[in-house]
């Protein structure tokens, strides 16, 4: 039974999903220091991003656990599709301008990424991942 093979509280998920959340923009932090050696271009691919992180957390992953939080999964979902969705869509879009914008970079010479750039990138799209599925779990309850 899946039921069974899930058989912990959605609170764990949410708590992962606010650990991701917090990590993202930790990272993000860490990406403004001068050692994080970003090109202008990459600044700016960061400044495109981290509105759409606020949006996506504040507009939907936060009123999301809300709902989920009171047990009111149906409007839950119905966030996740009008809310959410869309805006982690254009968290990967920025994600992906930013990712090109350092490929550029290490295309023009230089061999490897900043650790910290990578990290942040991959918590971005880890982070969807592991909403995705909590809001499949969500839909299963």
């Amino acid at each position: 039974d899946i039921v069974q093979l899930h058989s912990h509280q959605v609170g764990a998920h949410l708590e992962a999903v606010a650990r991701d959340l917090s990590d993202i923009r930790d990272a993000m932090e860490a990406l403004h220091t001068p050692d994080s050696g970003l090109s202008a271009e990459e600044a700016a691919a960061l400044a495109g991003l981290e509105p759409e992180v606020a949006r996506f957390e504040s507009q939907g992953v936060g009123p999301m656990r809300e709902r989920i939080e009171a047990g009111a999964f149906h409007d839950a979902n119905v966030i996740l599709l009008k809310l959410t969705n869309p805006a982690y869509e254009a968290v990967k879009s920025q994600a992906s301008t930013l990712i090109d914008r350092i490929a550029a970079r290490t295309d023009a010479g230089r061999a490897e990424m900043d650790a910290e750039v990578k990290r942040t990138t991959m918590l971005v799209i880890f982070g969807g991942v592991a909403l995705g599925v909590l809001c499949l779990i969500v839909g299963l309850l």
